[in-house]
């Protein structure tokens, strides 16, 4: 765009339009890659005391079954 507006392209105001275009396009982009990352990012409320079904966890809760204070 510079070099266009340098040399007074007649073609600048197209050129122009297209790159301002594309440039938002990708600053949305990565705006809604933010935003993703974000929240995947954010770490769930722990919630102390409550119970909580680990019965799909069965391989890691026989490994540790011996272990004293286990509950």
């Amino acid at each position: 765009m510079i070099k266009k507006w340098n040399n007074q392209d007649s073609d600048f105001g197209k050129v122009f339009e297209r790159s301002t275009k594309t440039i938002i396009k990708e600053v949305e982009s990565l705006r809604r890659l933010v935003d993703e990352f974000s929240r995947f990012g954010k770490m769930p409320e722990i919630r102390k005391g409550a119970d909580a079904d680990i019965g799909h966890h069965r391989g890691v809760i026989n490994l540790y079954r011996d272990y004293k204070g286990l509950r």
